[in-house]
């Protein structure tokens, strides 16, 4: 077979990525939102649906922290249902995750295609497979996927910039043009794209990474004067730079205060807010979001030096061979130069591993030969009994938890509860793949690594989106927000005394699907308004209750579940009202988490049986 005749296995890849998104349909929107990172931009579609704004909605009068990309793609899938919801807002993580995928196998075809020798043929369609189903099963990439953030849209358009540079590369290394106007075009309305999503490190990371890659294989001026060269792709900037302009007409100086300066400058800088971390803090964490892949890339990466190489590649240069482990410490040393850090932040870079660790298990599979290929293949079948053993024994210990959880103290039993639903429909799904496997879905001479992908997706899907809908219940913000609806009627005014970058009351304030006036810690000394349910930290509540004008009602006091059952009262919030006609003795305080009508969802008459 010539190397024209290697084709890109879109039947595979499209059955898979279809297979991935039904799986996660299924599962991304029984947790409920816990986290101040999905809750924070679930808010602002919340406002784009109920107030029809849809140039720079704000989340109770705060500048959202991001761009709104994101925030218009959930808004488009959640006017259907007249809400948003955890499944709308996760499940555009994951039709952005899937592109990724997609995006990742075509450059790895591409790379595999123009760097290997076609010793063997189906190195580039092993690679692209390979490529796709360990960036799949990789933890901090299926993670995000299942979480309502902008991360994951991010990573999709940096990824498809990418590929309008990867897949238009014209083969030969003559020329002042090595890649395509299509490509170059292609390329800046991706960019575009990203700072929609994510704001000018849209620009700088592909920037960055293909100016890296031109380096090592045209030569740092040519590379340069294709950057410097013009552009009709330089149009499509022109939108991100009008949504600034006209955002800014309705955000003023705070909008450039919070989007641009804090979300870019300062992050960058440090300063107070920022999460800053220390310079080796995305060594370790690149080995947490890619585990277990990163301990094999190194295994493999170690192989592929000390053997024979029976591979020849295209380059004249041995670093093709490694450019998406170069253009990785390219990241990684970009990212370290910022003074805030997160885990996400690396996700964008995670394909990387993914393509490097893909080309090269596919090189190893054609350079061992029939025997590397069968010892593969052994491998294959003890993961997949592993996996399917694993599996089964996960079910059987929630069962067993659940005998335990239903006599035991109520956060546990709330956990179990939590999980029913999840592990049903997991059980159901492994009894299909088990029947399917069974009944000869796969091939008979070579292993079902179809199988093994399912199982080990299987496996993550419990272990995320369990450990996520645990997380969610042992919290109880949405069961806090229904009670504060409880002690206010439609016409009255809720109220956060809080600090505009405090992020722990975020979940409270979306799922009270209201607006919400947040005031600031020093305007206490203001006269308390009647017909307003107040929200504070128990904390500052105590500390300034004798400061306000006005007689203070504290109707009751919301804990987290678990918190209830450690006496943890470090995170309390107080629900108050000022209210002229009340008196002292109306007081009414118990500990919300530890109230058994609570749990069964009965507040609303204990509230009202008080007050």
């Amino acid at each position: 077979m010539t190397p024209t005749e290697v084709r890109f296995p879109w039947g595979a890849i499209c059955r898979g990525i279809l297979l991935y998104l039904v799986l996660q349909a299924l599962f991304v929107g029984l947790p409920a939102i816990s986290s101040s990172s999905e809750a924070r931009e679930l808010q602002v579609v919340d406002v784009i649906i109920r107030d029809d704004s849809w140039v720079l909605p704000l989340r109770n009068g705060i500048i959202p922290s991001k761009p709104p990309l994101y925030h218009w793609i959930v808004a488009a899938l959640s006017i259907g249902v007249g809400e948003v919801s955890e499944f709308t807002a996760r499940f555009t993580s994951q039709l952005c995750a899937a592109v990724c995928l997609f995006v990742v196998a075509l450059i790895a075809f591409s790379f595999a295609k123009a760097t290997g020798s076609f010793q063997g043929s189906r190195h580039p369609q092993r690679a692209a497979l390979l490529s796709a189903g360990i960036l799949s099963t990789t933890y901090g990439f299926y993670q995000l996927g299942c979480l309502a953030m902008v991360d994951m849209t991010f990573a999709a358009s940096v990824w498809l910039a990418l590929a309008a540079v990867a897949l238009t590369v014209r083969r030969s290394s003559g020329g002042d043009k090595p890649i395509s106007e299509w490509g170059r075009t292609l390329f800046w309305f991706a960019c575009s794209i990203g700072i929609l999503a994510r704001g000018p490190l849209a620009v700088v990371l592909p920037v960055a990474l293909v100016g890296m890659s031109g380096w090592c294989t045209i030569g740092f001026i040519r590379t340069v004067r294709l950057f410097l060269a013009p552009s009709f792709g330089w149009i499509a900037l022109a939108v991100p730079v009008m949504w600034y302009y006209f955002a800014y007409q309705v955000g003023g100086e705070a909008f450039i205060d919070r989007q641009l300066l804090f979300e870019n400058i300062k992050r960058f800088s440090g300063g107070e807010f920022v999460n800053s971390e220390s310079w080796w803090f995305y060594g370790p964490s690149l080995l947490r979001t890619t585990f277990p892949w990163t301990l094999v890339l190194i295994w493999v990466l170690i192989s592929s030096i000390t053997r024979p190489q029976t591979l020849s590649y295209a380059s004249k240069s041995g670093l093709i061979r490694w450019l998406p482990s170069i253009l990785l410490c390219t990241g990684l040393i970009l990212f370290s130069l910022s003074s805030g850090k997160r885990h996400s932040y690396l996700l964008p870079l995670l394909p990387l591993v993914a393509l490097q660790l893909g080309v090269e298990l596919s090189s190893l599979f054609e350079s061992g030969g029939d025997c590397a290929r069968a010892r593969a293949a052994r491998v294959g079948r003890v993961t997949e009994v592993t996996l399917a053993a694993l599996l089964v024994l996960v079910l059987f210990g929630v069962g067993l938890f659940g005998e335990f959880a239903l006599t035991s103290p109520g956060y546990l039993k709330d956990a179990y509860q939590a999980m029913t639903l999840l592990v049903s429909r997991l059980g159901v799904l492994a009894v299909v793949c088990t029947v399917g496997t069974f009944l000869g879905v796969r091939r008979k001479l070579s292993t079902s690594y179809g199988a093994v992908w399912c199982l080990i997706l299987l496996v993550m899907t419990g272990a995320v989106n369990g450990g996520l809908a645990v997380k969610a219940h042992l919290k109880g913000f949405n069961q806090m927000a229904n009670a504060w609806l409880a002690t206010a009627s439609e016409h009255e005014t809720l109220a956060v005394f809080k600090h505009p970058f405090d992020e722990y009351f975020d979940p409270l304030l979306y799922y009270v699907h209201r607006p919400v006036t947040i005031l600031p810690l020093e305007a206490v000394d203001k006269e308390c308004k009647p017909h307003t349910v107040y929200a504070a930290k128990s904390g500052w509540f105590n500390a300034h209750q004798g400061v306000f004008k006005g007689n203070v009602v504290r109707v009751f006091t919301a804990r987290e579940r678990l918190l209830a059952e450690k006496e943890d009262s470090s995170r309390d919030i107080v629900f108050f009202r000022c209210d002229t006609y009340a008196t002292p003795t109306d007081q009414f305080e118990s500990s919300l988490m530890q109230d058994a009508a609570y749990r069964d969802g009965g507040i609303a008459s204990r509230i009202d049986s008080v007050q």
